[in-house]
């Protein structure tokens, strides 16, 4: 009897568990198939095989990085995108000809397996050659409910290898930015101040942080910079000698790095190679990147191509203009006769100014850090500045002349009205990190002097170089997440001058190269220079 009861018990017991598994089972394949019933990918191999025009399909594509985020929980591995069961299929057919477009539909899963029901996630897209020989790069539509379409043109034959990776994960986005939305800083910069044998450090921001401030906004170019004013009597405001940064250390919490420690950024989820044969295929467009109007090049699909590697020598093909000049030293100095190449921003500039120098034949001087230097071209009466852009900058150990920094309006305001210069921009690594608002002020108020420039000064040429991606992520740095976040308020706050500024964007280069850091090697230094002289030099 009592044997009885236990297993009228157990039965009991069994078929409840079972009702509430099968009511759970409903209830979660009713979400998931309203979901999926949400999910529209459009298709781009029509009928004309698969050849749309890639004009019309930057209109419909959109970087991950642009979409809002919300604060995620991290105390669960659930509904966190894992590169072991996401799936990752080449839409249709595997078999292409040269100038088709690939379309990869990407399904993000977590690691019980579950098809993540939101979107957010930043996921990117590129393909090269099995030698590495050819490189190119695509675009990614984020549906919105845990599907993405990755988006490529086949521009050469061969079995190239597609490889998706998630670059950040919509929860280290959240992470990244609670800690922008704090302002915490990866550095602390300093000022020294002296006189004679007196001398004092103090902290400096670009918001006041004790009752008593030396205040060098002005001097920076309305941007606003201040520095703790020295307690010693002697030594005034007007007693700035030098600046240097150090490391704040890590703001993250411990959920937050143990987060980033099972998921760090930049997994690849999936490598898919594929056929392409020899197609009829030819470029859209063969006109001269110089002759085409600035306005072209502010657009998501301009920068795009591939990128060809021939007798080690790299090269970079744009898919809808040709650069007018060859990478020649005679090229090169016939674009720069009686002109100055300005190159203004920091140390990826400098990149260009030291490879540019060097491959036009002048030896640097000896490099005092971060000083404004000029390399002069006495044949063709030209010149190359470089210079690093106003504060805050990360001058890093060791102590800096605080002149080194100047705003850009100091530098257009020596140029005369009668030059055809060339002025490139840039402001980005050493500000990210003190959040949107700062970076539109300092955007906007550069915007402002560049279009006074340009009224008073209408023969010149001045250049935007946009951002790039990168792999490395250091957790008391910032990682390109930041960058490519803050390419949108770039792009807003120039649209008022954009049919006269060319738009240099990189990133569609450094994803096919896969730049491993925020400095690129030689290879990558010498493309990227390259396909700015193919913009400006021949341009009227």
């Amino acid at each position: 009897m009592l044997l009885s009861r236990r297993n009228w018990r157990c039965a009991v017991l069994m078929t409840t568990c079972g009702t509430l598994l099968l009511m759970i089972w409903c209830l979660y394949n009713s979400s998931s198939s309203s979901s999926i019933t949400s999910i529209s990918v459009v298709s781009s191999n029509d009928e004309s095989g698969g050849k749309e025009d890639d004009r019309a399909i930057s209109v419909k594509t959109d970087f991950t990085h642009q979409r809002k985020r919300l604060n995620l929980p991290l105390s669960s591995d659930t509904s966190v995108a894992d590169p072991l069961y996401s799936e990752v299929n080449i839409i249709g057919k595997y078999q292409f000809q040269v100038g088709d477009i690939i379309n990869v539909t990407i399904i993000l899963k977590d690691k019980e397996g579950n098809m993540l029901d939101t979107g957010g996630d930043d996921v990117r897209i590129w393909m090269k050659s099995i030698d590495g020989r050819y490189r190119t790069s695509g675009h990614v539509l984020d549906h919105g409910n845990g599907s993405y379409t990755g988006i490529l043109r086949a521009f050469w034959e061969g079995h190239p290898v597609i490889l998706v990776s998630i670059a950040w994960t919509r929860q280290l986005l959240s992470i990244k930015y609670r800690l922008r939305s704090v302002n915490a800083p990866y550095t602390f910069t300093y000022g020294l101040f002296g006189k004679g044998p007196l001398r004092e450090v103090t902290r400096c921001n670009i918001t006041k942080t004790a009752e008593k401030m030396c205040n060098y906004t002005e001097r920076n170019g309305g941007h606003p910079w201040y520095c703790e004013r020295p307690k010693t009597k002697l030594l005034s405001c007007s007693t700035l000698k030098s600046h240097q940064s150090v490391v704040a250390g890590d703001y993250h919490t411990p959920a937050e790095k143990l987060f980033i420690k099972r998921h760090p950024p930049h997994q690849i989820l999936r490598r898919i190679t594929t056929s392409v044969t020899r197609g009829t295929f030819r470029p859209l467009s063969r006109i001269s990147c110089s002759e085409l109007p600035e306005s072209h090049t502010w657009r998501d699909d301009f920068s795009s191509g591939y990128s060809s590697r021939d007798n080690d020598t790299t090269a970079w093909y744009s898919q809808y203009c040709r650069y007018s000049i060859q990478h020649t030293v005679l090229d090169y100095e016939r674009c720069l006769t009686n002109r100055r190449l300005w190159l203004y921003g920091d140390s990826t500039t400098r990149q260009w100014f030291e490879y540019i120098s060097r491959f036009l034949g002048k030896e640097m001087v000896v490099y005092e850090k971060y000083k404004p230097q000029v390399a002069y071209l006495s044949d063709t009466n030209s010149s190359i500045f470089c210079g690093p852009h106003e504060f805050p900058f990360n001058t890093g150990n060791g102590w800096t002349n605080a002149t080194f920094n100047k705003p850009l309006k100091q530098y257009l305001d020596r140029i005369p009205s009668y030059s055809r210069d060339i002025v490139v921009f840039h402001v980005l690594a050493h500000l990210v990190n003190f959040g949107p608002d700062v970076f539109r002020g300092h955007i906007r108020r550069n915007v402002k002097s560049i279009r006074d420039f340009m009224l008073r000064v209408p023969k010149t040429i001045v250049v935007v170089k946009g951002t790039s991606t990168f792999r490395r992520f250091e957790r008391d740095k910032f990682g390109d997440m930041n960058a490519m976040s803050f390419d949108p308020i770039l792009k807003e706050e120039f649209s008022v001058i954009k049919d006269r500024v060319i738009f240099l964007d990189f990133i569609p280069m450094t994803l096919a190269f896969e730049v491993p850091g925020l400095h690129p090697n030689v290879e990558v230094v010498k493309v990227m220079v390259h396909h700015l002289m193919g913009s400006v030099c021949g341009r009227n």
